[in-house]
């Protein structure tokens, strides 16, 4: 079983072993297999990843008793895990495939290769609850990895979504913490997960950044839920601000002047916010 991610930094701190770069983001793409720390390079940790795949494929997939063509099946899963925590059709999966393939295939084989996958513990899937009459709805939704390594190793471009890395480990996250997850539905639109554990229900949105306003709605406008979340962004800090900060820190008086432009904004937002006039401030 793969590690949960702070399984993942115990591993670290139990060997000795000095932090991945960005440890949030490394797990994000190479997910959490055990002996996947032990390779450094891109390269290695894919190729260990795709030996796990395509062993568990050819061992309790498409097998001599399975009668399972191998090459369709691939072809099939990796779409359905490059798409992981996307919504998709199977009829339309069925189209595409046909349209460039010379053996056929039906919606009787896709609906067959994702029950393969779930049994297999390469996915699981997931049915949408209906928030408003509180029923679980018979038809699943998304499909989600068991762990993100498995995005990247069927990943032909080594291109990995973040939005949707992210989406599948918090999924994967919420099953450690033992809740039961659905896709929620409102009248409004969809909630990513519904989390329920000991009579309690948990509504969750996932996004990656909220760059916009249209994201924002997206995200919270489908529920008249409080919207709260905490946002952690693991990145370099740019280096404008480094260069400032090291100017003022570098003087050896510790002081710095404030720019008359600082001054002059201030001005504005009073006059615009409050209806304040000022004429000058500053020195």
């Amino acid at each position: 079983m793969p590690f949960s991610y702070s399984e993942f930094l115990n591993y670290y701190d139990i060997n000795g072993l000095k932090y991945p770069d960005k440890p949030l983001h490394n797990y994000i793409r190479y997910g959490g297999m055990p002996q996947r720390v032990d390779y450094e390079t891109e390269e290695d940790i894919k190729e260990y990843l795709k030996s796990i795949y395509y062993g568990i494929v050819d061992k309790d997939i498409c097998n001599t008793k399975a009668k399972i063509n191998k090459e369709t099946f691939l072809t099939i899963s990796k779409y359905i895990i490059n798409n992981a925590s996307k919504e998709f059709s199977v009829p339309n999966i069925v189209d595409y495939y046909n349209q460039n393939n010379t053996d056929k295939i039906y919606c009787e084989n896709v609906y067959r290769y994702l029950e393969k996958l779930e049994k297999a513990c390469l996915i699981s899937r997931v049915k949408r609850y209906d928030i408003a009459t509180k029923r679980t709805l018979r038809q699943i939704e998304k499909q989600f990895v068991v762990d993100n390594g498995f995005l990247l190793a069927c990943s032909d471009s080594n291109k990995i979504f973040i939005s949707h890395a992210l989406e599948n480990l918090v999924y994967n996250e919420l099953l450690y913490r033992g809740y039961d997850v659905k896709i929620g539905k409102t009248y409004k639109g969809e909630i990513d997960f519904v989390a329920m554990k000991d009579g309690k229900k948990c509504f969750i949105q996932v996004a990656y950044m909220l760059s916009s306003d249209d994201v924002i709605e997206r995200e919270f406008g489908a529920s008249d839920l409080i919207a709260m979340w905490v946002a952690d962004m693991d990145f370099e800090c740019a280096d404008c601000i480094k260069e400032a900060l090291h100017k003022y820190v570098d003087d050896p008086l510790g002081y710095f002047a404030t720019p008359q432009e600082y001054y002059e904004t201030v001005i504005i937002c009073l006059k615009m916010e409050l209806r304040i006039l000022i004429l000058k401030i500053g020195y």
